[in-house]
């Protein structure tokens, strides 16, 4: 039988190309007909991966909504439309089987799944074979055979190399030929891949038949034959088809899904540029990062200066605490001021370039001046006395700073804020002092009865002594600071 790997539709025509424009554009109706196009095609290649007909369908039918929704993932120069229509379907196969378990579908499922029911035990046959290979060697086998597709393509397909893929295509067709003759094959001869994919080129070409290859090489017959016999047989899968009420109920749905779920145009940016945008960006930042650390030691007049003071603006545009920056930034005009002492040119640009960061340190509240700025201005001028120079600016600016009032940083207030509800408690307890001090002259007119006392053994005075204090106690209405001890007894005595 004579059976075609390059099937020419694929091929990317004009039309098909104007097609793919107006669907990424929002175009419905072109993207209808790219689905009557390739329909069969994905039908085909899900049909002998999952367990019934049932299952291609749905799959079949998903595979095109996920491409209407990823439309713009598909790269015009990166493979053929249907190329990445079967990537877009093999995803939705692994979705499938990562929640259902693989079995084998019943005979009558592929007897109406075959034009005229001509091939359903073939079909059958193919399935059960196919249950023994892996995901890699099945995907590789129906792209090959039955999808008929160049190596080419089957490598963007599955992204692994050409060379990979004939190694890959010729294992698996050795495994599935094992598996259905119940027969192992040997192939472990020099040129042995050469010569089958010659013979399978020209079966694909028409150009030979499996008689004459086998003919052309004796040598190689015993393990040819049942290898091209797989072949062909695979080859027969081009002939599935879906049923015509599956065609014609899923073309309704999908175009009532693609009109509810509209698509917006965007611009395309393809892999290559993206590569190359990405190159370019990391060349830029590796330039500016090194570019900005050479400049850091560079001094007034040289190359890369200029860069230093733009790299630093925009620290200072940026950085969070505004002050020790232009500290910073102002040690470091100190530091140009010194290195280029030796060169009047410049030491005139270095000095300049000091007063403007000088400048930009005045501009602060008069507790920063005080607490931050002048420390470090003191630390500066005594630097630039040690290397023998001076400025009168610096000097001048110093002398109004030490004559500013020492001023608390804005955060004290906050605390002394606190003080005068404290100081509030205070007058009360000054207001209890002068009553304490009214008994004290009580206290003081007890004492001179206790001293009265003693004199009593010698005179009789005594009785007159003690009327003495009570006068002495309705005096107080004057202040009693007034009031002498001392004096007590002599009045008594008079």
């Amino acid at each position: 039988m004579n059976f075609s790997y390059i099937n020419r539709s694929l091929e990317l025509y004009p039309e098909e190309n104007r097609l793919l424009r107006q669907a990424r554009s929002g175009d419905t109706s072109a993207f209808v007909q790219l689905y009557d196009t390739y329909v069969e095609r994905v039908y085909r290649y899900i049909h002998f991966l999952v367990p019934n007909i049932r299952v291609a369908e749905g799959l079949t039918f998903q595979t095109f909504f996920k491409a209407w929704q990823q439309l713009d993932r598909y790269q015009v120069f990166g493979s053929s439309f249907v190329a990445w229509l079967y990537s877009v379907a093999q995803n939705q196969v692994a979705a499938y089987y990562r929640t259902h378990k693989k079995t084998i579908a019943p005979e009558n499922d592929f007897i109406l799944a075959a034009r005229g029911g001509d091939y359903s035990r073939e079909f059958q046959t193919i399935r059960e074979g196919l249950q023994f290979l892996t995901t890699e060697q099945q995907q590789v086998l129906i792209l090959k055979f039955v999808a008929g597709m160049p190596n080419k393509n089957i490598s963007r397909v599955m992204a692994r190399r050409e060379g990979d893929i004939r190694v890959l295509q010729m294992h698996a067709l050795q495994t599935l030929t094992e598996s259905l003759n119940e027969i192992e094959i040997k192939i472990n001869m020099p040129g042995f891949q050469r010569i089958l994919e010659e013979c399978l080129m020209k079966l694909a070409n028409g150009a030979s038949t499996l008689d004459n290859c086998l003919t052309r090489y004796p040598m190689y017959a015993a393990q040819l034959k049942p290898l091209l016999k797989t072949a062909l047989l695979l080859s027969l899968g081009r002939d599935v088809k879906p049923m015509p009420t599956f065609n014609a109920y899923t073309r309704t749905a999908l175009v009532q899904y693609v009109g509810t779920h509209p698509r917006q145009p965007r611009i395309i940016i393809t892999p290559a540029f993206q590569r190359t945008a990405l190159a370019f960006t990391v060349m830029v930042a590796l330039l500016v990062a090194t570019g900005t650390a050479q400049a850091q030691s560079a001094l007034p007049g040289e190359t890369l200066y200029s860069w230093k003071r733009a790299s630093e603006e925009v620290w200072r545009t940026f950085s969070l605490n505004p002050v020790a920056t232009n500290i910073i930034l102002t040690e470091r005009r100190a530091d140009e001021l010194i290195a280029v002492v030796d060169d009047p040119a410049q030491m005139a640009i270095a000095m300049q370039s000091y007063l403007e960061a000088l400048a930009r340190l005045e501009t602060n509240d008069a507790a920063t001046l005080t607490t931050i700025v002048l420390p470090a201005l003191v630390a500066q001028q005594q630097t630039l006395q040690d290397a023998g120079l001076s400025t009168s600016e610096l000097d001048d600016y110093l002398i109004e700073l030490a004559v500013l009032p020492i001023v608390l940083p804005t955060e004290i207030p906050a605390t002394a804020t606190d003080i005068p509800p404290t100081a509030t408690d205070i007058p009360p307890t000054a207001t209890d002092i002068p009553s304490t001090a009214t008994h004290v002259p009580p206290t003081a007119t007890d004492i001179p009865p206790t001293a009265t006392d003693v004199p009593p053994t010698a005179t009789d005075v005594p009785p007159t002594a003690t009327e003495v204090p009570p006068t002495a106690t309705d005096v107080p209405t004057e202040p009693p600071a007034t009031v002498d001890p001392d004096a007590t007894p002599t009045d008594g005595l008079d």
